[in-house]
């Protein structure tokens, strides 16, 4: 009687415990259905806007997100998943930043593809020398109007080639320190333009969150205007899903460089970031002609909207060709929590903590995934 009464009792926790965890995707289900509109060319929803990085501190804003659906006819033509997304946001950060940012992922019915981030901030920021931090820091206010992207022809359903580009007005003001100074090439900021080449071979299943395939970008621009230089961008990324696409491996390797002397310091590769070694708080601190990483990471849906995620890598700056690739470079590892805002593609929400050596630790809230 003691077995029986002891299984009753467990069958009926756990039949209170799934309709409590019913319950509870049933209310978030239905919040998320009250922030969107549901209509036959397009989904738009309305997100309030939490993102926190050391640079900014606690960005509090709006967002919402645009999901055309033009697409859907050439998925089932080509197999991959290429939504077109727009996210406009706006946001006021603890440190008193204001920012205007438009994220576009487009892709025509035909292939073509649009990549595009317009964004306009004001930010007090931080110089912490060029090569990592080596000289005493020196905060000052950006002012910073940019334009970033590409446009691509599809060659093939997997191979894009076309433009890329990148537009900015930098106005640097209210220094306090003495290590940003007229030494440093750009401390008052300026004017520049970015023309180049971008190729890319992509296969992936789906480009908000793939679980097989391959991304290889190359991306080479001419700078002109207030400075003049060559930007080379190096990107290779793969996915594997295990068992099942709830369960996804993936790698990246990373190489960017700058060539030239007349680089302003805030064009120069950054270690750090959302995007960039996610172990590293502030993106400036760690600048430099040349970075490059490797990372892996393991991500695992959870139940409903809700995921995971597990990361680690190693990277390194470096200024000149002769200085040894491996000297002085850090590992970092982390995890993260993915929440996914809408419910027939999947975007997601990210929270990710990371770690390196001799480092705070590093807390970003954004969207997409790091790669």
């Amino acid at each position: 009687m003691f077995i029986g009464f002891c299984q009753g009792s467990a069958h009926a926790q756990h039949q209170a415990d799934s309709l409590s965890s019913g319950q509870e995707m049933k209310l978030v289900e239905d919040v998320m259905d009250w922030v969107t509109i549901d209509k036959e060319k397009y989904t738009l929803s309305f997100y309030p806007l939490l993102d926190y990085s050391e640079r900014a501190g606690l960005d509090v804003g709006i967002m919402p997100v645009i999901v055309l659906k033009d697409q859907k006819e050439r998925k089932r033509e080509t197999k991959y998943s290429r939504p077109t997304t727009i996210i406009p946001s706006f946001a006021y950060s603890t440190k008193g930043q204001m920012m205007l940012d438009t994220d576009v992922i487009y892709y025509h019915t035909n292939g073509w593809l649009l990549g595009a981030r317009i964004l306009w901030y004001q930010i007090p920021d931080t110089f912490y020398g060029i090569g990592g931090p080596n000289v005493a820091p020196t905060e000052f206010l950006t002012n910073t109007f940019g334009a970033t992207g590409v446009w691509l022809n599809p060659l093939t359903d997997v191979f894009f080639l076309g433009l890329s580009y990148d537009v900015s007005w930098v106005d640097n003001s209210r220094f306090e320190g003495e290590s940003l100074d007229e030494s440093i090439r750009g401390f008052e900021g300026g004017f520049t333009t970015g023309l180049g080449l971008d190729a890319r071979f992509d296969t992936r299943d789906d480009i908000l969150y793939p679980s097989r395939g391959q991304l290889f970008t190359f991306d080479y621009r001419y700078y002109f205007g207030d400075f003049n230089f060559h930007h080379l961008e190096l990107d290779l990324a793969s996915f594997w899903k295990i068992g099942s696409a709830k369960n996804v491996i993936g790698a990246q390797a990373y190489y960017e460089f700058v060539l030239g002397d007349d680089v302003p310091f805030y064009k120069l590769p950054q270690l750090g970031g959302k995007h960039h070694f996610r172990a590293i708080g502030h993106p400036n601190r760690y600048i430099d002609n040349q970075i490059y990483y490797v990372q892996a990471e393991y991500r695992r849906h959870i139940y409903g909207r809700f995921g995971a995620a597990a990361f680690g890598g190693w990277g390194n700056t470096h200024a000149e060709w002769e200085n040894p690739f491996v000297k002085n470079g850090k590992w970092m590892y982390g995890a993260g929590l993915r929440f996914q805002l809408l419910p027939d593609d999947h975007l997601n929400f990210r929270l990710d903590v990371g770690k390196t050596a001799g480092e705070e630790m590093a807390i970003f809230f954004t969207m997409r995934e790091a790669f």
